[in-house]
């Protein structure tokens, strides 16, 4: 057992780190959703944790909402559709299905731990890769990082969103697929005290399992495949003949996990790679068409329509813009100013880096660097160009932010580099640069120096990184803590308020209202939910509940704007800053 731990130690530390993880994320987890209030920040999450709630209680990925049938589709909350009546995610079905599948055999109340825990065993896994890559040291300095860097922790608090999920499923692919690229059939972990008889098959298994957890990243978040497809062909053409036909192993597994998202997608919206999302759709459709043609055009030895393939990828793929100036400015702001101690120490480990890979040239160190610069060139063009609003002032950069969550494998593949870093200026300032077996009497003091500089710098970092995630950021958990705890006692009173079979019009609060209540996310300022409010009216009971209305406003509402189509609206209750008001028919007030 002694000899274990001693050869071990690396390991048990990662589990320990892995452990206070996901205690942790967990716990905060456990003291934000109580069991009769399960509310989530984000619209996205509202919607991947009540379909997967439905889907481990029913089987179901859709409900049926009959409010929609007279509404042209408006009752519903944001980051749902609704089709003829049936409410259905917007986003990846990956998080719904395989959470729901988890939770439909333990119980529904381990839906908000499941991310927390993944994260825990993407630690774990992330060193044991990085071990096979760098060292046991790096690997060790890397994991206490990612364990501690505020976008992991943070997201893995929120834990309905797939960025953590899609990462570490692919943290586990490239575990698998390093062990696939072994010169022979083996397990070589040191974990393993004996040699396994079936070393063979068991080789044939690891691709097997990497195009598993592969297919379970694209299912999570099958936009990433704009970076995730050259990233891995780059790196496919490096290792080619070293995993031969095992690559169809990969593809095998990749089907395997990606089959019933292909179900429902077939199901939900008319094709298996096709998802909630409608502009990413058309420019399937779009790219598919391009490249059939342009297929047919180079075989009939014309290639005037080169020029065209590329005007319809860059349309289709930046469909959102393509701004690589803003993209530069995005990455200023959530990278360089927002963790400036990442981004230093990642330039200087990348510089080591280089150093290491001119002195002694590795396969894998070029295949490392090429595929980090690649992923991140794509990442930060590709999302830099887009504009997100997730705080409601524009003009903050704080870690709720989706910038964060979307550049989340930038930042892992980095954490090595920093890594380097701290084991270099350890080193420099102690003077060690020896191996234990061959120390004197001083080099064994130099030794103990620098193991106690590499215990503090990492330290300041750790520090630095927890006081950030949790108070250094306008969204930090201190501040989702306490927003949490206001949003809950002001729909409290909304609830009290309202009907259990209303309609609540707002703008923002749908998130915390839905599903005790049906929401329509609207103002009054378009005519035609105006025409299909004055519809819902006579069949439902509707509230209004959104800033408080100035007098001035209050009375154009209800002499113009509602007139028009005979609503009028009353003040029920103001809360703070809001106002709950109800919808009423100027035809039914005035028979009554």
């Amino acid at each position: 057992m002694q000899k274990f731990i001693k050869n071990q130690f690396s390991l048990i530390l990662v589990l320990i780190i892995a452990s206070l993880f996901f205690a942790v994320t967990a716990g905060f987890n456990n003291v934000l959703h109580e069991e009769d209030y399960v509310k989530w920040g984000s619209p996205d999450e509202t919607a991947n944790y009540y379909f997967t709630k439905n889907y481990a209680l029913s089987g179901k990925l859709r409900v049926f909402e009959p409010a929609n049938i007279i509404s042209e589709e408006i009752v519903r909350p944001r980051s749902m559709r609704s089709d003829h009546g049936w409410l259905k995610p917007v986003s990846f079905l990956g998080i719904i299905i395989y959470y729901g599948f988890l939770a439909s055999l333990f119980g529904i109340a381990i839906i908000p731990y499941i991310t927390p825990f993944l994260a825990a065993m993407g630690i774990v896994f992330f060193f044991l890769w990085i071990r096979r890559l760098f060292s046991e040291r790096i690997a060790l300095i890397s994991s206490a990082l990612l364990a501690s860097f505020p976008v992991y922790v943070y997201y893995s608090v929120r834990s309905m969103f797939h960025n953590v999920l899609f990462l570490v499923f692919l943290i586990i692919f490239a575990y698998f697929i390093s062990l696939s690229l072994s010169k022979k059939y083996s397990l070589r972990e040191k974990f393993l005290e004996y040699k396994l008889k079936a070393n063979h098959y068991l080789g044939l298994l690891w691709p097997f399992l990497a195009g598993i957890f592969l297919g379970g990243a694209i299912a999570a978040r099958t936009s990433e495949l704009i970076w995730l497809l050259p990233t891995l062909f780059i790196a496919y053409l490096f290792y080619f003949k070293r995993i031969g036909i095992r690559v169809f192993l990969v593809i095998c597994g990749v089907a395997l996990a990606y089959l019933p998202i292909a179900y429902y997608n077939q199901l939900f919206f008319g094709s298996f790679i096709f998802g909630g999302y409608s502009e990413m759709n058309n420019s399937i459709v779009q790219i598919s068409q391009a490249g059939g043609q342009f297929v047919s055009s180079t075989f009939s030895g014309s290639l005037a329509y080169f020029n065209d393939m590329w005007n319809i990828l860059r349309d289709n793929i930046f469909y959102f813009g393509y701004q690589p100036r803003q993209s530069l400015e995005m990455f200023n702001n959530y990278v360089i100013k927002m963790f400036p101690w990442l981004f230093i120490t990642t330039a200087l480990g990348g510089f080591i880096f280089f150093l290491g890979a001119a002195r002694k040239f590795r396969r894998w160190r070029l295949v490392y660097i090429l595929s980090w610069f690649i992923l991140s060139s794509i990442l930060v063009l590709y999302y830099g160009s887009w504009e997100f609003f997730d705080n409601p002032d524009p003009s903050r950069y704080t870690i709720g932010n989706s910038y964060t969550r979307y550049w989340l494998p930038l930042y892992l593949l980095a954490l090595p580099l920093m890594s380097l870093a701290i084991v270099f200026l350890s080193r420099l300032f102690s003077g060690y640069f020896g191996r234990p077996s061959l120390i004197g009497k001083y080099d064994r003091a130099r030794l103990y120096l620098n193991n106690g500089l590499q215990m503090l710098i990492l330290g300041l970092f750790l520090a630095i990184s927890w006081l950030f995630v949790f108070f250094g950021s306008e969204e930090g958990l201190s501040h989702m803590y306490y927003n949490h705890i206001f949003d809950k006692q002001e729909i409290e009173r909304v609830l009290e308020n309202t009907k259990e079979d209303s309609i609540i019009i707002t703008q923002y609060h749908d998130k915390q209202l839905f599903p005790e209540r049906k929401v329509v996310v609207a103002l009054f300022d378009h005519n035609s939910t105006n025409e299909t409010l004055a519809k819902l009216v006579d069949h439902y009971p509707i509230y209004y509940y959104n800033f408080y209305f100035p007098e001035a406003d209050f009375n154009y509402l209800n002499d113009r704007r509602l007139a028009e189509f005979g609503l009028n609206i009353e003040l029920i209750s103001r809360h703070g800053p809001f106002g709950l008001y109800r919808l009423i028919s100027v035809d039914n007030e005035n028979e009554n």
